[in-house]
C-alpha cells in the first residue's frame, strides 16, 4: 500500500482530495480531474499491490481494455498509468451503498437482492462476451447507487484469473443473497434500521463504521443539537442528559482495543437508566467523551451482574455530541454501560446537575489483576435509542438448508454449553468471499450464520469464550481498518446462534 498522500497534491492531471479507504488493493482518494473539473474516484498501487501484472505494460493493457468496454453496469475508467514507482486508476466518482454494506445490514429483502445479483450476472456475462474478465468480484465492489442502478467497479484489476471464478464468485454472493428475509423488514414489524447517510464511493473496497451526527471540531460541543433519535426507537433518557456515574467493573484482556473498564450510567437526569422493556439498541450517543468507547449492556440475575452485550468500538474525537448505529438486544432491567478503552477519557468539564463520578474496580466477575488508566472526570452525557419489541437479525440457514451449504476452510473452532447442557461444536469458517459461524451436534451442521461485516481479506484476532453464558466472542480485523469487527454469539438449545452485540 503506497504511502499517504497529502490533499492538495496532483497525480497525472487529479488533484487529491481525502483518504477514502485502503487495504489489499492499494489507497483510493476522492479526487478531481483538474482539466474537466470533473469528480473521480483515484485509487494509488505500489509494487506491492500489484501480483500478477508482472510488468507495466500488461498493466495498462488491461486497464485499456475497460476503458473500452462501455457498459451501464460498469464504472467507466477515465486514465491510467505510472506515479512514483507505483501506479494508479481513475474512475467515475459514484454515490451509494456497496453490497456488503447491504447484505450485512440486512436492509432488502431476498428477493430484492437476487435481483441485484441477477443484474451482477448479466453485467459479467457481457464483460465475458468480450473477452474480459474481472476476476476481484466481491459485495464490496458491487455498488447500488441512491436510484437503485447497480455498478460493478475494478474492472481491470483482476490479474491471472478466468471466468470460472467471476461465476464462481457471483455463486457466493447469491448464496449470501438466499440467506435474507423473504420479505422486507419494515415498521409493521417492528424491525426496520433508522436509514443511513452514508456515501460510497466507486473505487472503496475497504468498510468503516457508520458515524452519525458527528460535531464539528471548531464548534462549542456545549451548543451542538444532539443528533436525530433513531427511525422507529425511543430514547432511554433524554437529550445526552447529564448523569451520575458508577464503574461496576474495570477487564483487562490482551488484544487490540479491549475493553480497560466499564462505566454504568445509572442514572440520566434524575431518570432511571435500566432498560423499559425488552428490544434492540439502534443507535447509542455521548457528549463529553473521547477516545475508542464501546456500549455495553449489564444483564442480572439475581444479585449477579453480567455482561449481556456490547457495540463495536467507536472512536470519538472531541467531546462535541456522537451517535452511532448499532443492533444490540437488550432485557428489561438491563443496565447500560459505557466502555473505556486505555487513554479514553469521560467528562472533560465539571459535573453539573449533581452529577458525579466515581471509579471502583474488581465488583464484577471479571475484575483485572491489573488496571490501566483511563480518565474519568466529571460528568459523560449518555442516550440510547430503544425499539422495543425487536430482535437483532442473524442471516442464519438452519435444518436441512444448513446440512446442504457447502463446505468451506475452518479457521478456529470452539465447544459451547448450550442451556440445556448439550455440547456444539462453532467453527469460524471461510466460505468463498464470506466468513461463515457453523455450528455442530452430533447429526453433523446445525445451523449457519453470515459475519455480514468481517472480509475475507482480513485477520483473525479471537474466537473464544468471553464471559457470556452459553456464547462467544468473535474478533477480526478487515484489512485497511484500524478497528475490529466485534460480534458475541449465544447458542440456544436446539443449537441455533443468536447474535448478541
Amino acid at each position: 500500500m503506497p504511502s499517504p498522500i497529502q490533499p492538495g497534491a496532483t497525480i497525472s492531471g487529479f488533484r487529491v482530495g481525502r483518504l477514502i479507504g485502503s487495504g489489499s488493493c492499494g489507497a483510493v482518494y476522492e479526487a478531481t480531474q483538474v482539466s474537466l473539473e470533473r469528480p473521480a474516484a483515484l485509487r494509488l498501487l505500489d509494487a506491492a499491490d500489484l501480483e500478477g501484472f508482472a510488468d507495466e505494460g500488461r498493466f495498462l493493457d488491461q486497464q485499456r481494455a475497460a476503458a473500452a468496454f462501455h457498459h451501464p453496469g460498469v464504472v467507466p475508467v477515465y486514465e491510467a498509468g505510472a506515479w512514483d514507482g507505483g501506479r494508479f486508476v481513475a474512475t467515475r466518482f459514484v454515490r451509494g451503498q456497496t453490497l456488503e454494506r447491504v447484505l450485512g445490514a440486512g436492509r432488502l429483502s431476498r428477493g430484492e437482492l437476487i435481483a441485484v445479483i441477477d443484474q451482477v450476472e448479466s453485467t459479467v456475462t457481457a464483460v465475458h462476451g468480450v473477452g474480459l474478465v474481472h476476476g476481484r468480484i466481491s459485495a464490496r465492489n458491487v455498488i447500488i447507487e441512491e436510484d437503485g442502478r447497480v455498478l460493478l467497479t475494478d474492472l481491470g484489476l483482476g490479474a491471472e484469473r478466468s471466468a470460472d471464478d467471476d461465476r464462481a464468485a457471483i455463486a457466493g454472493l447469491r448464496e449470501r443473497a438466499e440467506l435474507a428475509p423473504r420479505a422486507r423488514p419494515g415498521l409493521a414489524g417492528r424491525r426496520r434500521y433508522a436509514s443511513l447517510a452514508l456515501a460510497v464511493l466507486s473505487a472503496l473496497a475497504v468498510g468503516t463504521g457508520l458515524l452519525v451526527g458527528s460535531g464539528s471540531a471548531g464548534e462549542d460541543p456545549d451548543t451542538q443539537p444532539p443528533p436525530a433519535v433513531a427511525e422507529g426507537a425511543e430514547p432511554l433518557g433524554s437529550e445526552l442528559a447529564a448523569g451520575s456515574l458508577s464503574s461496576i467493573g474495570c477487564a483487562r484482556q490482551p488484544g487490540l482495543n479491549t475493553p480497560a473498564c466499564t462505566l454504568a450510567q445509572v442514572s440520566l437526569g434524575g431518570r432511571s437508566a435500566r432498560v423499559r422493556a425488552g428490544g434492540v439498541i439502534r443507535r447509542w450517543a455521548v457528549r463529553d467523551a473521547t477516545g475508542a468507547l464501546a456500549l455495553q449492556v449489564i444483564g442480572f440475575s439475581g444479585d449477579r451482574m453480567f455482561l449481556r452485550s456490547f457495540s463495536r468500538v467507536e472512536s470519538v474525537h472531541d467531546r462535541a455530541p456522537h451517535a452511532f448505529d448499532t443492533e444490540i438486544e437488550v432485557e428489561r432491567g438491563d443496565l447500560i454501560g459505557v466502555t473505556l478503552t486505555p487513554g479514553a477519557s469521560i467528562g472533560l468539564r465539571p459535573g453539573g446537575d449533581g452529577s458525579t463520578a466515581m471509579r471502583v474496580s474488581g465488583t464484577a466477575p471479571y475484575a483485572p489483576a491489573e488496571v490501566r488508566t483511563t480518565r474519568v472526570a466529571g460528568e459523560m452525557q449518555l442516550r440510547v435509542d430503544v425499539e422495543e419489541g425487536a430482535r437483532a437479525r442473524l442471516e442464519q440457514l438452519n435444518g436441512k438448508e444448513a446440512q446442504r451449504a457447502p463446505a468451506g476452510a475452518a479457521l478456529a473452532m470452539q465447544v459451547i454449553e448450550a442451556p440445556r447442557g448439550d455440547a456444539y461444536r462453532t467453527e469460524l469458517t471461510r466460505v468463498g468471499d464470506a466468513l461463515m459461524i457453523d455450528t455442530y451436534g452430533d447429526g453433523g451442521r446445525i445451523s449457519r450464520a453470515t459475519v455480514g461485516d468481517a472480509r475475507t481479506d482480513g485477520r483473525l484476532l479471537a474466537f473464544e469464550q468471553c464471559g457470556f453464558p452459553h456464547g462467544f466472542c468473535l474478533r477480526w480485523l478487515n484489512d485497511g481498518d484500524s478497528e475490529p469487527v466485534v460480534h458475541g454469539y449465544a447458542v440456544t438449545a436446539d443449537g441455533s446462534l443468536r447474535l448478541i452485540g
